[in-house]
């Protein structure tokens, strides 16, 4: 909200703005002691390369797509797709030459919602039919289609909207972008 205030007033008028992305943090631990190994089963590598292999896959430039990758963090029906914005590293244990054996990490995350699937949230009820539906347990990506449109047929494209490669295996908590059908049926007669 803008919070502005004139001079001289007693109060203002709240004016919205908008809506901040989301944020989440996560508490990490990357360890080498050997209790890993005995909870994972096998061993994760170093501290170092724990923290490398994390990098990787949250932080590293792609040239692809000029940008660090974007994550997607799921726990249950939880899901949060975003970027890494803050890693902080904290070595805790030592070996006695040094080497770390145990380090504790803060990760932020930011939401990213690309532009198309925020717009469709922004205007759920619009006439165009653009719609985003939360996966329930029993869902299937035909009966979502024939929900939406009217017809089942339009599960292929809309699995090609969202990237699904295995429209049989949905998540339950996913959220699932249904384009405008006539953005859809341009798609298909493409």
């Amino acid at each position: 909200y803008d919070l502005e205030q004139a001079s001289g007033t007693s109060g203002t008028s709240l004016t919205f703005e908008k809506i901040t992305p989301g944020e989440y943090t996560l508490n990490l631990v990357f360890d080498s002691t050997g209790m890993a190994k005995a909870i994972l089963g096998s061993d994760p590598g170093s501290v170092a390369d724990q923290i490398a292999k994390f990098k990787k896959v949250t932080l590293d430039y792609k040239g692809d797509t000029h940008m660090p990758p974007e994550v997607k963090l799921s726990w249950g029906t939880w899901i949060f797709t975003g970027r890494l914005i803050k890693l902080e590293v904290k070595y805790e244990i030592f070996r006695p030459d040094g080497t770390p054996i145990r380090a504790k990490g803060t990760a932020v995350f930011k939401a990213n919602i690309e532009d198309e699937l925020r717009a469709a949230q922004e205007n759920k009820s619009s006439p165009d039919l653009t719609h985003i539906r939360t996966v329930q347990a029993g869902d299937t990506l035909p009966l979502m289609c024939h929900r939406i449109y009217g017809d089942s047929g339009y599960y292929m494209k809309v699995a090609e909207a969202n990237q699904i490669n295995d429209f049989r295996n949905l998540t339950p908590g996913q959220k699932i972008y249904f384009p405008p059908l006539a953005k859809t049926t341009e798609a298909s007669n493409a």
